[in-house]
């Protein structure tokens, strides 16, 4: 087996020791004529990436060859010192500050003069190795340890007339000698940018990041001077940056910028923001603007070229103005919109809002992905624009938001590539009327002929979670929720209505997902005691209403019947286990003909074990 073939095996990783380690020690280390290990860098990482921080102190006292290797795995994560390794660490660097600053200060007084060869600092030797730290917020925790000056007399020699360093100036050195550091995120609210020194500590970090939050955070929202956030994303490597979200409420500097901050300036003291060639994902919540030019926001877009993903939501509406005006032009391969991003919304985005976003004509593929992540207006004119990107919409999640359900059946009939439709919040075990999907729309009738309409996503769906409303049961007795209930006009129609229903799901061929009930867990209510109401309007799920029309799906994996009005018993049970061998039930629901008690037998172990034994 070859030594790469080794290092991919998990299995071997997990049971390599120390005990194996002792073995290679006299095999490999003391015999100058025998090929060294250390000759093979897969075989390091294999071994000393599985070693605690102090076997690889150990491990660096052997000899030289020996300290030379294991050096980098024992600086390579710094994040979980403990308490007296992180005094120590504290005061390491707080050595080599005072070192770099006293060389500093010599070079000053006598630039011409002898240098003196100072052996270099810890930093300077090892720093390059460090690449895993603790989060920005938590460096600055680590650099206020209280530190022994009184007991160590190193530290108090070295200082010298020095003031000790506060912990943002002593971030912004420890970071300059660490070039190879890599973090997932970076979360920065306006406090954390207040002050100049933070905002340099910050701007430091920044670089190592794939992903940048700059957000309001908690209740109150300080307005934000748009000349730090400028300087801040100025700092972000054009490269390594993926995902950047803005939240802010920004406002002009009452004082002028200082002159650290024009270091990436134009003539006029503008900062360039970078072209972020790295940046895929863009996200826009909560975001107000009172300054004067409003300047900022065009330069954000002019460094957004390869945004692929975007999010809009509690946005001032000038903002979306010049967004739209500009993204054609400066985004032209955004083809992924979430609205509603940002938490709680302070205000929803309004139908010609939505519409405006969706339209972007100049688009070189259109929108192939378009979510709802809040309370928006999705009206006729945002799904008139939807429309005009039918031929590459591949998914559409439009939860939480208003819609007309005729327009959203016409969408499903228009679209050939699309995948996923999903109208029902995952998260959440209810709802409301208004979001459902009325069961003549989902039909689509051609009256003329008698027959349903063909729809183009009828072999590329995969995922459909939509609440099908509206279908007339008077084998119910009682009802609690009268919106969704509705009466036959004729004997019969509700069945009639159910086979049609049936025989549309059951054109989706390649559906692997359905949901036609609501969402089987709420974090915030999920408990015993609440009484959720039951779909009534909804189809039976019976053999005998015309079930067996789903038969057209060949391999559905997962069904979702949560608190439906459903008569699933044996012989649906055993026609699904026959028909789609691979499929789980959400049993979090309701069965049997008669359900006006509200009993809910979901919780009941037996009926449980009763599902599990057709699956």
């Amino acid at each position: 087996m070859s030594t790469t073939n080794i290092a991919s095996t998990s299995h071997f990783k997990k049971h390599i020791s120390i005990n194996l380690l002792k073995n290679l020690i006299p095999l490999l280390s003391f015999s100058p004529t025998h090929p060294f290990m250390f000759d093979i860098p897969e075989l390091d990482e294999l071994i000393f990436s599985q070693l605690k921080r102090n076997d690889l102190a150990h491990c660096a006292q052997v000899n030289r060859i020996w300290h030379r290797a294991t050096t980098p795995y024992l600086w390579y994560n710094v994040t979980s010192l403990k308490f007296t390794q992180r005094k120590a660490f504290s005061e390491m660097v707080l050595m080599a500050y005072y070192q770099d600053h006293h060389l500093k200060l010599q070079q000053q007084q006598s630039p011409q003069g002898p240098q003196t060869n100072n052996p270099p600092s810890v930093l300077e030797k090892y720093g390059h190795f460090i690449h895993q730290t603790p989060s920005i917020h938590n460096l600055l925790k680590f650099f206020e340890l209280p530190f022994a000056h009184d007991d160590n007399k190193d530290l108090k020699i070295a200082a010298g007339s020095l003031e000790k360093p506060s912990a943002p100036e002593l971030v912004l050195f420890f970071l300059s000698y660490c070039p190879s550091i890599k973090h997932d995120r970076l979360y920065v609210t306006p406090f954390d940018i207040a002050s100049d020194d933070l905002l340099r500590a910050y701007a430091a970090f920044a670089p190592h990041v794939k992903e940048l939050i700059i957000e309001n955070g908690g209740n109150k929202k300080p307005l934000t001077d748009v000349w730090r956030v400028k300087y801040l994303l100025s700092k972000c490597s054009s490269t390594r940056l993926r995902s950047l979200t803005i939240q802010l409420d920004l406002k002009d500097a009452q004082n002028e910028p200082p002159s650290w901050s024009q270091d990436n300036a134009s003539k006029d003291g503008e900062v360039f923001l970078p072209l972020l060639q790295g940046l895929k994902v863009l996200i826009l919540g909560r975001c107000h603007d009172t300054t004067n030019s409003k300047s900022f926001w065009p330069q954000l877009w002019e460094s957004c070229y390869h945004v692929e993903d975007l999010g809009v939501g509690d946005v001032d509406k000038d903002i979306i103005e010049a967004l739209v005006e500009k993204m054609s032009r400066y985004m032209p391969k955004v083809h992924q919109l979430q609205l509603g991003e940002g938490g709680n919304m302070m205000r929803g985005l309004e139908d010609e809002e939505v519409a405006s976003l969706l339209a972007n004509p100049c688009q070189h593929q259109g929108w192939t992905i378009v979510r709802t992540k809040s309370y928006i207006n999705f009206g006729k004119l945002s799904m008139l624009n939807l429309g005009r990107h039918c031929s590459n919409l591949a998914e559409l999640d439009i939860t939480d938001c208003k819609y007309f359900s005729k327009d959203l059946a016409s969408i499903l009939s228009i679209c050939p590539k699309l995948q996923v439709l999903t109208t029902i919040n995952d998260n959440f075990s209810w709802q409301p009327a208004a979001y459902t999907l009325n069961a003549n729309d989902f039909m689509d009738l051609d009256s003329a002929a008698g027959r349903l309409k063909p729809w183009a996503c009828e072999s590329s769906l995969k995922v459909l979670k939509v609440i099908i409303s509206h279908i007339p049961r008077p084998d119910l007795s009682g009802s609690q929720d009268e919106e969704t209930v509705v009466g036959e006009a004729y004997f019969g129609e509700g069945r009639i209505i159910q086979n049609r229903v049936y025989e549309r799901l059951g054109r989706f061929s390649n559906l692997e997902t359905l949901w036609l009930g609501y969402a089987s867990y709420d974090p915030y209510t999920d408990y015993e005691d609440v009484n959720y109401p039951v779909q009534r309007g909804c189809l039976e799920m019976s053999l005998e209403s015309g079930m067996d029309r789903l038969a057209g799906i060949k391999n559905l994996q997962e069904l979702n019947v949560t608190r439906m009005a459903a008569k699933i018993e044996a012989a649906e049970m055993k026609w699904m286990k026959r028909t789609w061998p691979n499929l789980r039930i959400t049993p979090k629901q309701k069965v049997g003909g008669d359900i006006g008690d509200d009993s809910d037998i979901s919780s009941d172990g037996g009926f449980i074990d009763w599902l599990k034994s057709f699956f």
